[in-house]
């Protein structure tokens, strides 16, 4: 009698390839958020940066499509020369939009700001004319999920854009 005992080992060949077909799955689907996250779903990247302007020209935004709450982000707008009225520039930002976001600071500073019912008025000095003026708000996400906003000038069509705040 001796030896070993003999094992019996029943395969289910259909079991078996269905396994195989969900493990290629789940590793498809790993390697393309990994490419996802490269390219900047989750942060910084190619994805995550964009832009929207108005239909005139007059006011253009460039912001990250994608942040994180608490994590710092900027929206840079320029301003067309064309828009200065009296050496000035009014720029308009929504209510809704400052309240998703806590402003860190804004470069250049501007001169006055004044609050109506839906939008913020910043009002920046021109000190060359026939240059754009750029403006730049470092933020920080404050609340998660999908934001929209909406910024311009007084004479010209508002920009309207989203942004989705990652917990």
């Amino acid at each position: 009698m001796g030896g070993e005992p003999k094992v019996t080992v029943h395969g289910d060949a259909v079991f078996q390839r269905r396994e195989w077909r969900v493990e290629r799955g789940a590793w498809a689907l790993a390697a393309v958020l990994i490419a996802l996250a490269l390219l900047g779903l989750f942060g910084a990247g190619p994805l995550s940066w964009t832009g929207a302007g108005s239909p005139d020209g007059l006011v253009h935004a460039e912001y990250e499509r994608f942040t994180r709450e608490r994590g710092p982000t900027t929206l840079e707008v320029r301003i067309a020369p064309e828009a200065a009225q009296q050496g000035r520039i009014r720029l308009g930002v929504s209510q809704d939009y400052l309240e998703a976001f806590m402003v860190q600071s804004i470069t250049p500073q501007p001169s006055t700001v004044v609050g109506g019912t839906d939008t913020l008025v910043y009002e920046f000095e021109v000190d060359r004319p026939d240059t754009p003026l750029t403006v730049t708000f470092n933020l920080q996400g404050e609340q998660m999920w999908l934001h929209q906003g909406e910024l311009g000038v007084e004479g010209s069509a508002p920009v309207r854009f989203r942004q989705f705040v990652y917990p």
